[in-house]
């Protein structure tokens, strides 16, 4: 294994002392070719990464819009159901004091036919009573 290592170790230096030796001259013609297209490169990638960016700011976006319409949807909801439990509260109320009344006015309605009835037996009594007054 260390035979391996050490081969490997002195090919590895020949490369690298070799590639100091084997130096390529550009023109410039190859150079602003090499350019050109590096710009068109970067351009490319620029543009990916703007619309990436710009899919993954549509989706926050999207997701907090979906949140913040689900939140006022809870809570429009929740004072919903706290109003139809306030008018159902005044309605009990409302129908408690009506309830009340109503057996106020038959209390009432029932002593005035006792009173009548009363009156009447007494209107009878004394007419009779009249009558005999009347005779003698």
């Amino acid at each position: 294994m260390a035979g391996l290592e050490i081969g490997l170790v002195v090919i590895g230096v020949l490369i690298f002392a070799g590639s100091f030796f084997i130096t390529e001259k550009l023109s410039s013609s190859d150079m602003k070719e090499i350019t050109r297209i590096s710009e068109k490169e970067v351009q490319n990638i620029v543009d990916s990464r703007i619309a990436q960016s710009e899919s993954i700011i549509k989706d926050r976006f999207d997701d907090k819009l979906e949140d913040a319409v689900n939140d006022f949807a809870i809570r429009t909801d929740e004072e919903y159901v706290s109003k139809m439990n306030q008018m159902n509260e005044y309605s009990e109320k409302v129908l408690e004091t009506m309830e009340k009344t109503n057996n106020e006015i038959v209390f009432i309605h029932s002593m005035l036919n006792d009173k009548q009835e009363n009156v009447t037996k007494l209107t009878e009594k004394l007419d009779i009573t009249s009558r005999i007054l009347i005779r003698t």
